[in-house]
């Protein structure tokens, strides 16, 4: 009785916000700018974690308009729709704007504005943006318009690595300025006044982090996050926020999650058909909500369940535990390191355990291998895929790279193929081996995002150039076939030469089936053959079954 009241009200309490009100988003990431202003490595990474946990507090996939690299227009053709669905929704709406990108501040009309950088848009000077940019107060203009229940705009901009020049405003321009209140509206910037961020993902984090929190009204959520961000920033100066709301709102629920009561743990639950599908259900809410408390209610409701050792490790990771200060945090990763030389695993989960607590992105990043590979610690993917996703909001690319075959794939958590699509985009920018042919792969099949093989040829380029011998061969299908790019033969058999030189078989067969055919170099059936051999011997079972459908020998007679 006490589990199926507990039941009852958790399906009650995410249900609460979602129904009074039509909820419209729009987010955008851009990332790609002229080099003369500065790329960005993680816009797309942001703009997908904020879109992936506005879903989860309650707004509908159809509602929210997602956006990358969006010019000028764009972007202002899109806050007039989300307004425009504001005001037909009427005036119980709740919308919400995030952008992720280049911004700034320059003086107009006698005062100091703020604008967003459209991509692709070369500004290198503050008095260019009045002209280029997107300015900040007409996006609050037509969204306060709208006269809608609340409206939340969020800029997550003021990159440090912005070249911006100016005779007044100097290193200022970098950042934006504070803006007056406006009735209806919360509006946040991930700096403080003039300040400026690193390109490292931390704001969208933990902005993300307590949006899907219940308990606890909007503006509450973002007086956290911002707290959160300012621990991570010079002087601990807290990002700059106004809040004009009219009333209470919240993202998840006001109310708070229930305390599962202290007996429901000696009780065994009746693994039943029935009762594993409740247990899967309560399972999937609580870990969304990912915090220690949540993971602590599972384990207590659930002490014999199927995930009940993710959610006691993951419980302990999540832990509220004293603060740790950056030299601790050092000296924890090095003794870590240590431990880990010497084999001594459970030594090793500890003192990494400290030194990702203290901000340490490579302690979260090793302690996540721990995890996956169970060295002194239980075998987890969830616990894994959490530190991982620690490391790389922290700004660890190796972190981020592990990371996304894991959304890639639903491991440990939730399948996220437009994240992982976004984050390997981020990578292949700065490292094309590994992240460029995973990113190719998935714009080849349409996963995570469009079909693109213009895209995947691109970056299928790159992977091969990288030595990267998969990557070669799979580009020489694209070219034989004439996927993004002029079918061309010939320069297909030289793809596949780099990949069999590189010793990977398929690439040996899709060679030695070319020179057999003579499909872009001239034909030679022994040489083909003894290539397919070789690929058969490497574990390709298509070149065995070709050669077994011909009677030809796998092995040279």
């Amino acid at each position: 009785m006490l589990r199926a009241l507990f039941v009852i009200c958790l399906a009650g309490w995410f249900a609460v916000s979602a129904a009074a009100e039509e909820r419209f988003a729009l987010v955008i990431g851009n990332q790609d700018y002229p080099a003369v202003v500065g790329p960005l490595t993680l816009p797309y990474t942001d703009a997908a974690r904020i879109d992936s946990a506005l879903q989860q507090a309650g707004f509908p996939a159809a509602n929210i308009t997602v956006l990358h690299d969006a010019t000028q227009m764009e972007i202002n053709l899109a806050v007039a729709d989300l307004a425009t669905r504001l005001r037909r929704a009427g005036e119980d709406s709740v919308g919400f704007f995030y952008y992720s990108g280049h911004g700034g501040s320059a003086e107009a009309n006698g005062e100091r504005q703020n604008y967003l950088i459209p991509a692709k848009t070369p500004v290198t000077g503050a008095e260019q943006l009045p002209i280029l940019g997107v300015p900040v107060s007409g996006i609050v203009d037509s969204l306060a318009a709208a006269q809608a229940k609340a409206v939340f705009i969020v800029a997550d901009a003021c990159r440090n690595t912005l070249p911006l020049t100016s005779s007044k405003g100097g290193e200022d321009d970098k950042g934006m300025t504070r803006m007056p209140k406006r009735s209806g509206l919360y509006i946040a910037f991930a700096t403080a006044d003039g300040a400026t961020t690193p390109d490292d993902g931390g704001f969208s984090a933990a902005l993300a982090s307590q949006i899907v929190t219940p308990g606890q009204t909007a503006d509450r959520a973002f007086t956290l996050a911002l707290r959160q961000v300012s621990r991570t920033r010079p002087g601990n100066k807290l990002p700059f926020s106004v809040d004009g709301l009219n009333s209470d709102i919240c993202f998840m629920s006001c109310a708070a999650l229930p305390v599962a009561p202290v007996a429901a743990a000696t009780q065994a639950v009746p693994q039943t058909d029935t009762a594993i599908s409740q247990e899967e259900a309560d399972w999937l809410r609580l870990s969304k909500i990912g915090n220690a408390q949540a993971m602590a209610t599972y384990a207590a409701l659930y002490p014999s369940g199927a995930h009940v050792s993710d959610a006691r490790a993951l419980a302990l990771e999540l832990a509220d535990r004293p603060a740790v200060t950056a030299r601790e945090a050092k000296k924890a990763l090095k003794d870590g390191n240590g431990a880990l030389d010497r084999e001594a695993f459970g030594k090793a989960a500890d003192r990494l355990r400290t030194a990702c607590d203290g901000g340490e992105s490579e302690g979260c990043r090793m302690l996540g291998y721990m995890y996956q590979d169970g060295k002194g610690v239980d075998a987890s993917a969830v616990v894994a895929r959490v530190l991982f996703q620690r490391s790389c909001d922290m700004g660890n690319s190796t972190g981020c790279y592990w990371l996304a075959p894991m959304l890639r794939e639903g491991l440990g958590g939730p399948q996220d193929e437009a994240a992982a699509r976004a984050m390997y985009s981020g990578l292949c920018d700065n490292s094309p081996y590994g992240s460029c042919g995973a990113l190719a792969w998935m714009m080849q099949a349409g996963k995570g995002g469009p079909v693109d093989f213009e895209g995947a040829v691109a970056r299928y380029r790159l992977a091969c150039d990288a030595n990267e011998w998969w990557a070669c061969s799979n580009l020489g299908q694209m070219v034989k076939a004439g996927q993004g790019t002029p079918p061309d033969a010939a320069a297909a058999v030289e793809l596949f030469r780099r990949a069999c030189d590189g010793g990977l078989s398929s690439g040996c067969g899709n060679l030695g089936y070319a020179i057999f055919t003579g499909d872009g170099v001239p034909a030679d059936q022994g040489a083909g053959q003894d290539l397919i051999r070789k690929a058969c011997a490497g574990g390709m079972d298509w070149s065995c079954t070709w050669l077994d459908q011909r009677q030809i020998p796998r092995t040279v007679p």
